[in-house]
């Protein structure tokens, strides 16, 4: 699956050499991301968080949107919860940095619960394990354990690089920071270990 600023692309892989184009659809304007849970897609736009179905999956299925102030929206999601990131600045003309936690418990109409301000925040990941991590650019990593409940509470912050997203894989955070990337231990995942730096 692949975004662009308007469209969902859908292509097939099963032969991996030669992915083929199988579907597109018009979903929205200024899309940005694109998070895959389960059989679902939430896509991320300036202005909203759409939810799709892929039960089929060559041909993904609208199930909802949730609006919300104009600004960048980076999202990820498990099975009953969706957070989101929105910020101001730059092309994301938003007035609100923060992070959004919705109730996503009926798919058809998500909710929103509480909202965690923020400095700067950009991209975000969420581990098996619970932790949320949130690239807060130059105000550095935060994370939150998400079982916890549903106001979020910060269980501690890394700093000294300027973040911008982050792909937690089993026990590896990936963190795109200005400059390059930086790759952290999260065995303990609150608790992440620096193992080295790749610079661009």
């Amino acid at each position: 699956y692949v975004v662009d600023g308007s469209t969902l692309y859908t292509y097939s892989l099963s032969n991996p050499s030669t992915p083929v184009k199988v579907n597109e659809m018009a979903i929205g304007f200024n899309i940005e991301t694109i998070y895959p849970w389960g059989d679902k897609l939430f896509i991320g736009s300036m202005d909203a968080m759409y939810i799709y179905s892929i039960s089929n999956p060559a041909s993904p299925s609208y199930l909802a949107i949730a609006s919300h102030v104009r600004a960048c929206d980076p999202v990820v999601a498990n099975n009953t919860r969706a957070y989101v990131t929105v910020r101001t600045g730059n092309n994301c003309m938003g007035t609100v940095n923060a992070l959004k936690v919705y109730d996503i418990t009926n798919i058809s109409n998500p909710v929103e619960l509480s909202q965690v301000n923020l400095g700067n925040p950009h991209g975000l990941g969420l581990h098996d394990s619970g932790v949320l991590y949130v690239c807060d650019a130059g105000n550095g990593l935060v994370f939150f354990n998400t079982n916890n409940g549903d106001n979020l509470v910060q269980q501690g912050k890394i700093t000294g690089e300027v973040f911008f997203d982050c792909i937690p894989l089993d026990n590896i955070l990936i963190c795109m920071i200005d400059g390059g990337m930086a790759i952290y231990d999260i065995s303990t995942p609150l608790a992440p270990v620096f193992l080295t730096k790749i610079k661009d």
